[in-house]
Protein backbone atom coordinates (compact mmCIF):
# COMPACT_ATOMS: atom_id res chain seq x y z
CA UNK A 1 0.00 0.00 0.00
CA UNK A 2 1.05 3.58 -0.55
CA UNK A 3 -0.84 4.82 2.50
CA UNK A 4 1.45 5.37 5.50
CA UNK A 5 -1.54 5.07 7.84
CA UNK A 6 -2.61 1.75 6.35
CA UNK A 7 1.00 0.53 6.54
CA UNK A 8 1.06 1.47 10.21
CA UNK A 9 -2.25 -0.35 10.83
CA UNK A 10 -1.10 -3.46 8.98
CA UNK A 11 2.16 -3.45 10.94
CA UNK A 12 0.10 -3.35 14.15
CA UNK A 13 -2.12 -6.23 12.99
CA UNK A 14 0.65 -8.51 11.74
CA UNK A 15 3.23 -7.75 14.44
CA UNK A 16 1.40 -9.91 16.93
CA UNK A 17 0.83 -13.26 15.28
CA UNK A 18 -1.22 -16.13 16.58
CA UNK A 19 -0.63 -19.84 16.39
CA UNK A 20 -1.11 -20.02 12.60
CA UNK A 21 -2.95 -23.31 12.97
CA UNK A 22 -4.92 -22.92 9.74
CA UNK A 23 -1.92 -22.53 7.42
CA UNK A 24 -0.12 -25.26 9.39
CA UNK A 25 -2.96 -27.72 8.71
CA UNK A 26 -2.88 -26.66 5.04
CA UNK A 27 0.91 -27.26 4.87
CA UNK A 28 0.49 -30.67 6.53
CA UNK A 29 -2.18 -31.55 3.96
CA UNK A 30 0.09 -30.40 1.11
CA UNK A 31 2.90 -32.53 2.52
CA UNK A 32 0.62 -35.56 2.86
CA UNK A 33 -0.35 -35.14 -0.82
CA UNK A 34 3.24 -34.43 -1.90
CA UNK A 35 2.21 -31.05 -3.33
CA UNK A 36 5.25 -28.81 -3.66
CA UNK A 37 4.01 -26.53 -6.42
CA UNK A 38 4.48 -22.82 -6.83
CA UNK A 39 1.12 -21.89 -5.24
CA UNK A 40 1.78 -23.54 -1.89
CA UNK A 41 2.92 -20.38 -0.10
CA UNK A 42 0.39 -18.00 -1.70
CA UNK A 43 -2.55 -20.09 -0.52
CA UNK A 44 -1.09 -20.42 2.99
CA UNK A 45 -0.71 -16.64 3.21
CA UNK A 46 -4.27 -16.15 1.93
CA UNK A 47 -5.55 -18.54 4.60
CA UNK A 48 -3.85 -16.56 7.35
CA UNK A 49 -5.06 -13.28 5.84
CA UNK A 50 -8.66 -14.52 5.82
CA UNK A 51 -8.37 -15.59 9.44
CA UNK A 52 -6.78 -12.26 10.42
CA UNK A 53 -9.44 -10.22 8.60
CA UNK A 54 -12.18 -12.18 10.35
CA UNK A 55 -10.57 -11.41 13.72
CA UNK A 56 -10.55 -7.69 12.93
CA UNK A 57 -14.24 -7.83 12.12
CA UNK A 58 -14.97 -9.99 15.20
CA UNK A 59 -13.21 -7.45 17.40
CA UNK A 60 -15.46 -4.69 16.08
CA UNK A 61 -18.62 -6.78 16.49
CA UNK A 62 -17.60 -7.87 20.00
CA UNK A 63 -16.28 -4.42 20.93
CA UNK A 64 -13.03 -6.06 22.03
CA UNK A 65 -10.35 -3.81 23.45
CA UNK A 66 -7.49 -6.33 23.53
CA UNK A 67 -6.34 -9.22 21.35
CA UNK A 68 -3.25 -11.25 22.22
CA UNK A 69 -2.35 -8.78 24.99
CA UNK A 70 -2.32 -5.79 22.61
CA UNK A 71 -4.91 -3.10 21.97
CA UNK A 72 -7.17 -4.01 19.08
CA UNK A 73 -6.96 -2.00 15.88
CA UNK A 74 -10.34 -0.45 16.57
CA UNK A 75 -9.17 0.75 19.99
CA UNK A 76 -6.38 2.76 18.38
CA UNK A 77 -7.82 3.82 14.98
CA UNK A 78 -11.58 3.32 15.39
CA UNK A 79 -14.17 0.83 14.19
CA UNK A 80 -14.42 2.24 10.68
CA UNK A 81 -10.70 1.80 10.09
CA UNK A 82 -10.71 -1.71 11.56
CA UNK A 83 -13.51 -2.82 9.24
CA UNK A 84 -11.85 -1.26 6.20
CA UNK A 85 -8.47 -2.81 7.03
CA UNK A 86 -10.22 -6.17 7.43
CA UNK A 87 -11.87 -5.67 4.03
CA UNK A 88 -8.50 -4.77 2.51
CA UNK A 89 -6.94 -7.93 3.93
CA UNK A 90 -9.84 -10.04 2.59
CA UNK A 91 -9.32 -8.47 -0.85
CA UNK A 92 -5.58 -9.15 -0.73
CA UNK A 93 -6.27 -12.78 0.18
CA UNK A 94 -8.64 -13.03 -2.77
CA UNK A 95 -6.01 -11.58 -5.10
CA UNK A 96 -3.48 -14.15 -3.85
CA UNK A 97 -5.95 -16.97 -4.45
CA UNK A 98 -6.52 -15.89 -8.05
CA UNK A 99 -2.82 -16.47 -8.77
CA UNK A 100 -3.53 -20.21 -8.56
CA UNK A 101 -5.81 -19.91 -11.62
CA UNK A 102 -7.99 -22.52 -9.88
CA UNK A 103 -11.59 -21.33 -9.81
CA UNK A 104 -12.48 -24.14 -7.36
CA UNK A 105 -10.09 -22.66 -4.80
CA UNK A 106 -11.27 -19.08 -5.28
CA UNK A 107 -14.92 -20.17 -5.04
CA UNK A 108 -14.26 -22.28 -1.96
CA UNK A 109 -12.65 -19.42 -0.04
CA UNK A 110 -15.29 -16.91 -1.23
CA UNK A 111 -17.95 -19.29 0.12
CA UNK A 112 -15.91 -19.64 3.32
CA UNK A 113 -15.81 -15.87 3.89
CA UNK A 114 -19.58 -15.70 3.35
CA UNK A 115 -20.23 -18.60 5.73
CA UNK A 116 -17.93 -17.08 8.36
CA UNK A 117 -19.96 -13.87 8.18
CA UNK A 118 -23.22 -15.79 8.40
CA UNK A 119 -21.86 -17.67 11.42
CA UNK A 120 -21.01 -14.40 13.13
CA UNK A 121 -24.53 -13.10 12.42
CA UNK A 122 -26.07 -16.31 13.77
CA UNK A 123 -23.95 -15.92 16.88
CA UNK A 124 -25.23 -12.35 17.29
CA UNK A 125 -28.80 -13.63 17.08
CA UNK A 126 -28.10 -15.87 20.08
CA UNK A 127 -26.10 -13.57 22.36
CA UNK A 128 -27.07 -14.36 25.95
CA UNK A 129 -29.42 -17.10 24.72
CA UNK A 130 -28.76 -19.66 27.41
CA UNK A 131 -31.28 -22.04 25.87
CA UNK A 132 -29.43 -22.17 22.55
CA UNK A 133 -29.79 -25.55 20.91
CA UNK A 134 -26.69 -27.68 20.50
CA UNK A 135 -27.32 -27.89 16.75
CA UNK A 136 -27.35 -24.09 16.47
CA UNK A 137 -24.18 -23.79 18.54
CA UNK A 138 -22.45 -26.36 16.34
CA UNK A 139 -23.61 -24.52 13.19
CA UNK A 140 -22.00 -21.34 14.55
CA UNK A 141 -18.72 -23.13 15.26
CA UNK A 142 -18.75 -24.88 11.91
CA UNK A 143 -19.33 -21.59 10.08
CA UNK A 144 -16.80 -19.56 12.05
CA UNK A 145 -13.99 -22.12 12.21
CA UNK A 146 -14.79 -25.36 10.42
CA UNK A 147 -15.33 -23.83 7.00
CA UNK A 148 -11.92 -22.15 6.89
CA UNK A 149 -10.08 -25.31 7.89
CA UNK A 150 -12.21 -27.27 5.42
CA UNK A 151 -11.33 -24.92 2.57
CA UNK A 152 -7.69 -25.02 3.64
CA UNK A 153 -7.51 -28.81 3.40
CA UNK A 154 -9.53 -29.11 0.20
CA UNK A 155 -7.47 -26.42 -1.55
CA UNK A 156 -4.36 -28.56 -1.01
CA UNK A 157 -6.24 -31.37 -2.73
CA UNK A 158 -7.19 -29.15 -5.68
CA UNK A 159 -3.59 -28.04 -6.10
CA UNK A 160 -2.41 -31.66 -5.92
CA UNK A 161 -4.85 -32.60 -8.68
CA UNK A 162 -7.18 -34.81 -6.63
CA UNK A 163 -10.70 -35.63 -7.76
CA UNK A 164 -13.56 -33.48 -6.49
CA UNK A 165 -14.75 -36.43 -4.37
CA UNK A 166 -11.37 -36.66 -2.61
CA UNK A 167 -11.25 -32.87 -2.19
CA UNK A 168 -14.69 -33.05 -0.55
CA UNK A 169 -13.37 -35.68 1.86
CA UNK A 170 -10.45 -33.37 2.71
CA UNK A 171 -12.92 -30.51 3.19
CA UNK A 172 -14.95 -32.57 5.66
CA UNK A 173 -11.80 -33.61 7.52
CA UNK A 174 -10.81 -29.94 7.95
CA UNK A 175 -14.35 -28.89 8.82
CA UNK A 176 -14.64 -31.46 11.60
CA UNK A 177 -11.12 -30.80 12.82
CA UNK A 178 -12.04 -27.10 13.13
CA UNK A 179 -15.20 -28.02 14.98
CA UNK A 180 -13.25 -30.23 17.39
CA UNK A 181 -10.64 -27.46 17.86
CA UNK A 182 -13.36 -24.97 18.82
CA UNK A 183 -15.07 -27.41 21.18
CA UNK A 184 -11.82 -28.13 23.00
Amino acid sequence: THSPTLQQMLQHVFSNVGKRIRPAIYFLTCNMLNYRGKHKLAVAVAIEYIHTASLLHDDVVDNSKVRRNKPTLQTIWGCESAVLVGDSIYATASELLTTTKKLDIVASFARTIRLMSEGELLQLEHVFDFSIKTTTYLRILQAKTGTLLGASCSSAGVLAGLSSKKCHILYNFGKYLGLAFQLV
